[in-house]
């Protein structure tokens, strides 16, 4: 353990994230050794050796606590969001005959697990000697404890497709690219392409309807309302065709 480790200290039921910041041969003066704690496991070489006298530079350099500016450095929620896990250790060892009861249900478990892997705080609802078993597993060096820093946010992705070739260039494109590339503008196109027709077809038909209305006496209560249903989708055509904005395309 050095200087810059990320370690994992036993604070009454709970595990909690501290950084080494120096190695003392000797407890200060407002210490005492029941004080103290035992480090469980700690993730060696967070922080490089070069990096770790730049921070203790800046802490001189601007009479800051070296705490402070080991705080500034790491990312937001490191130890807070870090948590203690135990995993086993490939090759295992090739006795198991003194480990306890417990200690062997504890190792049993680890290896029904796809990954072999468990969060310390699994293990500890599971049995109320969890602790001792592990130590136990830990000496015989059937498992390794460590600490698993939180994983970075992902950016989210939707594939998307550009057109970035001009018009005069298209011969340059395979056959299959064409074909694509002619869907994709057949596919945008097709919706005007529709209003249009309905929007004809609807002024046909009214102005048909309309010329019949001087012919002989007739029931026309069938025609007044198809031609109230025609007047109605020549009115919503003409909206969707003139008025309604066209949808923003990012580029």
């Amino acid at each position: 353990m050095s200087p810059g480790d990320i370690l994992s200290v036993p604070f009454g039921s709970q595990q909690l994230g501290a950084i080494a910041v120096r190695l003392l041969s000797e407890l200060p003066q407002q210490l005492r050794s029941s004080q103290i704690r035992t480090v469980d496991t700690f993730v060696a070489g967070f922080f490089s050796p070069a990096y770790w006298q730049l921070l203790e530079r800046l802490a001189a350099y601007y009479q800051t606590p070296l705490i402070q500016v080991i705080r500034t450095a790491l990312p937001p929620g490191l130890l807070a969001k870090s948590k203690r896990r135990v995993r086993l250790v490939l090759p295992p060892p090739t006795s198991s005959i003194s480990l306890s009861g417990s200690a062997q249900q504890l190792l049993s478990r680890l290896q029904q697990s796809p990954t072999g892997d468990y969060s310390w705080q699994y293990l500890q609802q599971q049995s109320r000697s969890a602790y001792r078993d592990l130590q136990q597993l830990l000496q015989q060096g059937w498992v390794e404890s460590y600490l698993a820093t939180p994983q970075p946010p992902r950016p989210k992705q939707q594939q998307a497709v550009s057109v970035i070739v001009h018009a005069n260039s298209v011969e340059g494109l395979t056959r299959r690219q064409q074909e694509i590339l002619a869907l994709a503008i057949a596919a945008f196109l097709a919706v005007p392409y529709v209003l249009w027709a309905v929007l004809v077809l609807s002024a046909i038909g009214i102005v048909g309807l309309t010329a019949t209305f001087g012919k002989p006496q007739r029931d026309k209560t069938l025609d007044r309302i198809i031609w109230v249903v025609d007047l109605a989708i020549i009115v919503l055509v003409a909206y969707l065709l003139f008025f309604q904005e066209a949808p923003a395309v990012a580029a």
